[in-house]
């Protein structure tokens, strides 16, 4: 059970760091939207998830902050921008690593969604597309089927433009303005066979983006929950 917004899952990243409770959270919280918030292994959520992030600020360095109390504005600090870049790394290495380990999965999938002409589109889709059963399980047996995703974006409640939509599995082009093309079947069922699948689609409508990351459906998931008590 891992979903968008965490699920059955405890996570604890502790840090040296001297940094104030704001901006900790602050921090935090971006750093969840990018990386936890974005997996699925199978779409169920539960009530039993958890993140904690704490410091201990043994490190003494300049406390880091985003907020001047005394002022009452927003502050630049450069060391809160480093801060970020390491927990969102930390936390998108974590949150893979917990798909890569999803009940019987066997691939990684990668999905990019990029040409949305806004943020929650580009999210819908790509969530839309990793939680799909029939765009796991064709992933699972290697079928290069880009029907399945094209129905998965048409499904996401999203704006999307049919006519524009291009979209790649790895490298190679399946669909261009909405249609299939012709690509190398044996080529591609290769790529497919990979333990890790990237899956891009060119909305062509704007600059927004969105990364989502799941894994394939395997009859050992299905063996694994049915004597699940």
């Amino acid at each position: 059970m891992i979903s968008p917004n965490l699920a059955t899952m405890l996570c604890f990243i502790t840090t040296d760091a001297c940094i104030t409770e704001d901006a900790l959270e602050e921090a935090t919280r971006s750093a969840v939207n990018k990386s936890f918030n974005q997996i699925s292994v199978d779409g169920d959520m539960s009530t039993n998830d958890s993140l904690f992030v704490m410091a201990n600020e043994l490190s003494r360095n300049k406390r880091i902050k985003t907020w001047h109390k005394k002022k009452k504005m927003r502050v630049k600090d450069e060391n809160f921008d480093h801060f970020c870049q390491a927990l969102d790394f930390v936390c998108e290495s974590l949150a893979k690593l917990i798909v890569r380990d999803g009940e019987g999965a066997t691939k990684f999938i990668e999905v990019k969604v990029k040409g949305a002409p806004f943020p929650k589109d580009a999210r819908r889709i790509a969530r839309a597309v990793a939680n799909s059963m029939l765009v796991k399980t064709a992933i699972a047996g290697a079928s290069p089927n880009w029907g399945r995703v094209m129905s998965a974006v048409g499904a996401a409640h999203a704006k999307v433009k049919p006519h524009r939509v291009d979209v790649y599995f790895d490298n190679f082009l399946v669909v261009k303005g909405g249609l299939g093309v012709d690509a190398a079947e044996e080529k591609l069922g290769e790529v497919l066979k990979q333990d890790e699948v990237k899956i891009t689609i060119d909305l062509h409508q704007g600059k927004d983006k969105a990364t989502f990351w799941g894994c394939d459906l395997t009859e050992k998931y299905v063996k694994i929950n049915k004597r699940y008590v």
